[in-house]
């Protein structure tokens, strides 16, 4: 057959038979973004302790808070599935008692490209590399609402108490967003925001001052200091101890010796304060132990105690004082564009609206 009669019985195969040239799909963000999922409602059930009037509330503000997002993120795009829920009756809020916790939580399982998935692989039987794939319950890019919490803002410094109240790690302010301070984790990469919503002219939580920190620091490390020595002396009264009694009273003599050095610098520190006039200030520290007073540009955390004087008493216990608003993202185009519609239309303003309402 000459090279003409080939090239015709080729190109009348490719006609017939376009498949046989047919490339294989590719997963790209346009194949991502063309995919659609749709949300499911996943709450449990009233909890025993919550009243069927707290409860019936409290439902009535994170179902506003799902149609608040759907104004916002109306579709969910490249995403598998939106899944959404309530949860009532959280911890306590340390300074304000009495009031009903409750937050809603609106997570998306997003698409994604996995170009090295193999065959026999998980994602590979799902259909990776050649389409999107999803892990199913993801909900790594999500919407939460927290009201009369203040979770995932401050976070709780362990064992450490003024004034009777738990003391927190206020995060620093990486800018601003719709008039309000935004916040930031700054481990999460991918990027996510905070907001606190609270009534105008006050804050649901107030600084410790240097005061209070060299005060209470000073307290710590002098029982600490206490209860070493008392725990050596102890040990010294054990008859077993024959083999150690050297090593466990030169341990106890150069504790003795040394004294309680740190509560000696912190001391300092407050002669130091006093002097200066700073000892209101408030305390941002980083890490622990004297000369720790820092600045949040340096990378210092200001601490802080719920203000109990911010809390009205005369409102039902479901009513919002305090409402917190956190979106994540995750990696990938689906997550971005969740985050970009967030960021750009979901109305805080009613969330402020519900406000002592």
């Amino acid at each position: 057959m000459t090279r003409a009669g080939i090239l015709v019985l080729v190109l009348s195969c490719a006609v017939a038979r376009p498949t046989l040239f047919a490339q294989k799909p590719v997963c790209d963000d346009a194949a991502v973004m063309a995919l659609r999922g749709k949300w499911i409602a996943d709450s449990p059930p009233r909890p025993q302790n919550i009243t069927v009037e707290q409860y019936q509330q409290a439902a009535k503000r994170t179902d506003a808070a799902h149609l608040l997002l759907l104004e916002a993120y109306p579709e969910l795009v490249g995403m598998q599935e939106g899944r959404w829920w309530r949860t009532v009756g959280g911890s306590a809020l340390d300074g304000a008692p009495g009031l009903l916790s409750y937050y809603y939580i609106g997570g998306l399982s997003q698409y994604f490209c996995a170009p090295n998935a193999s065959p026999d692989s998980i994602l590979g039987k799902l259909g990776a590399p050649s389409r999107p794939v999803y892990v199913a319950r993801a909900a790594e890019t999500n919407l939460m609402v927290h009201f009369n919490q203040l979770a995932g803002f401050l976070t709780g410094r362990a064992g450490m108490s003024i004034g009777g109240l738990q003391v927190f790690e206020r995060p620093r302010a990486a800018g601003t967003w719709k008039g309000y301070d935004l916040y930031v984790r700054e481990q999460n990469l991918a990027g996510d925001g905070t907001v606190v919503v609270v009534r105008k002219g006050m804050l649901p939580y107030r600084p410790v001052t240097r005061k209070q920190y060299l005060e209470y620091m000073i307290a710590s490390v002098e029982r600490n200091f206490d209860d070493m020595v008392t725990a050596e002396k102890q040990a010294l009264k054990d008859p077993n101890l024959s083999a150690f009694r050297a090593e466990a009273e030169q341990r106890l003599a150069d504790l003795l010796k040394l004294g309680n050095e740190r509560a000696v610098r912190y001391r300092a520190e407050l002669k130091q304060h006093t002097a200066d006039r700073t000892l209101d200030t408030p305390a941002i520290v980083e890490g622990e132990g004297p000369d720790t007073f820092s600045t949040e540009e340096k990378g210092g955390k200001a601490l802080v105690t719920v203000n109990p004087d911010y809390f009205r008493k005369d409102l039902p216990s479901y009513v919002p004082q305090v409402i917190v608003v956190h979106w994540q993202l995750q990696e990938g185009v689906a997550s971005r564009h969740f985050g970009k519609l967030v960021e750009a239309s979901l109305p805080i303003e009613k969330f402020l609206a519900m406000i002592d309402r």
